[in-house]
């Protein structure tokens, strides 16, 4: 395998194959039948994400922001705002792997780090301007989107994950604020939130789930039932509204001009879709963020802490109060990486009641979408049937699966281990036969 990336016959079959697993021969239309025609299928991919990526709007967005409080100092407003730096701009290039998919220009960060000693001053120069709000960013943010299948054979658009393709220039600008954002996560961030922050790990959050579904098949926790609510958001970078984001950033705290100027880079966007090697027209979106583009997941970090500072607000509630499992350990009522989410509270209508409300206050601020077809709930032993089914009514949730993965690992793994990671020797014999 060391081979495999060489110019060799076993390269290029890999990537045949894999070109023939990714171009799609066929597309449900919305009356239910199927078309192999290439431009009605170009079209249609054209039209899903100029769809997606057009805003619908908020409503109650400040019943949300009444909850996050001002985080952001003066004296991390001034770090973030400092001039920028040349060696900044060289740090974010040599910090990208070289050959990654280039963007619109063809043109992959290898050729820059190649080339640095040519083309170096006029890069840094061009970053400068941008970043400094000189030059209109929009002549760089052109964005191809690359269709990945997420099943087999997938029928419809919605089973394609869109990965942005974007320019390294435009790379360089959004990875120098990356950069500079990331020095103040830390400070930002809730607790409960391990995804993309620097000195926080995902394994973070996996053996605090083990704990805490322990702790509910325990016999002392019987008096106090809980359940598990594990979320599953429908598009979740791609449906974040511009003016959400840049309400949240403001009620954080940070200063107006580095709002604006992260602003900048992502509404100066314009997209193309890849579709089986052909680039399609330009469009204009009005919402997303980018998966991508260095800065979307801190981006999506900042977008998604009001929902974590929505339910740290009703923290107080009996219902809500999450659970803990033992004296000396904090309560926990929620758990997030990234867009996945895991919710605890009391196993009983009142609770899920509440769970929905806050649920749907978030949504309507964030123009966020739960896939209730992809979410999960779990209950422990001794639940009644009538109190399961009244939860699952009201969250509208009605998937309830033990073997449930969080963070790729199962929720629930019991005496028998063998079993519950299966699917691992699976997954490698998978790779192993190629």
């Amino acid at each position: 395998m060391e081979a495999g990336d060489k110019n060799t016959k076993f390269f290029h079959l890999r990537a045949s194959q894999r070109r023939k697993r990714n171009r799609i021969s066929k597309l449900r239309k919305p009356d239910g039948l199927f078309t192999e025609n290439e431009e009605e299928m170009g079209a249609m991919a054209t039209q899903f994400y100029r769809t997606l990526y057009a805003s619908e709007g908020t409503t109650n967005m400040d019943r949300v922001l009444e909850t996050v409080p001002a985080k952001v100092t003066a004296v991390m407003n001034e770090g973030l705002l400092a001039p920028f730096q040349k060696d900044e701009i060289k740090r974010a290039l040599f910090q990208m792997f070289p050959t990654k998919a280039p963007g619109p220009d063809g043109l992959p960060a290898h050729f820059f780090k190649r080339h640095w000693e040519i083309c170096g001053d006029e890069v840094t120069a061009v970053v400068l301007r941008v970043l400094r709000g000189e030059d209109d960013p929009s002549a760089i943010n052109n964005t191809c989107i690359v269709l990945i299948p997420k099943v087999e054979s997938p029928e419809e658009l919605g089973q394609f994950r869109p990965i942005n393709l974007c320019n390294v220039i435009y790379r360089i600008a959004s990875m120098v604020m990356a950069n500079r954002l990331k020095e103040v996560l830390l400070e930002i961030i809730s607790e409960e939130q391990s995804a993309f922050v620097p000195g926080r790990l995902i394994t973070d959050n996996i053996i605090t789930t083990y704990e805490c579904m322990h702790f509910m098949k325990k016999k002392r926790a019987r008096d106090h039932r809980f359940c598990a609510l594990k979320l599953d958001m429908r598009k979740a970078y791609d449906r974040v509204e511009w003016g959400y984001l840049r309400e949240i950033m403001i009620k954080l705290g940070f200063h107006r001009l580095w709002v604006e100027m992260i602003m900048r880079l992502v509404t100066t966007v314009s997209f193309s879709v890849m579709f089986n090697g052909d680039r399609l027209d330009n469009f204009i979106p009005s919402r997303g963020i980018r998966q991508g583009d260095p800065i979307s997941p801190y981006l999506f970090l900042l977008a998604a802490e009001s929902l974590s500072c929505l339910l740290n607000s009703r923290i107080q509630s009996s219902h809500l109060s999450g659970l803990k499992v033992a004296a000396s350990a904090p309560r926990v009522s929620h758990l997030l990486f990234a867009d996945d989410s895991l919710l605890f509270f009391k196993a009983n209508r009142q609770s899920a009641d509440m769970v929905k409300e806050v649920l749907n206050t978030y949504c309507q601020a964030s123009s966020q979408r739960i896939n209730t077809d992809k979410s999960s709930i779990h209950f422990p032993k001794g639940v009644s049937d009538v109190v399961r089914g009244e939860i699952m009514d009201s969250l509208e949730v009605h998937n309830e699966a033990l073997s449930e993965k969080y963070l790729g690992m199962p929720t629930d793994v019991g005496v028998s281990t063998n079993d519950a990671f299966k699917y691992l020797k699976d997954r490698v014999w998978k790779k192993v036969q190629g």
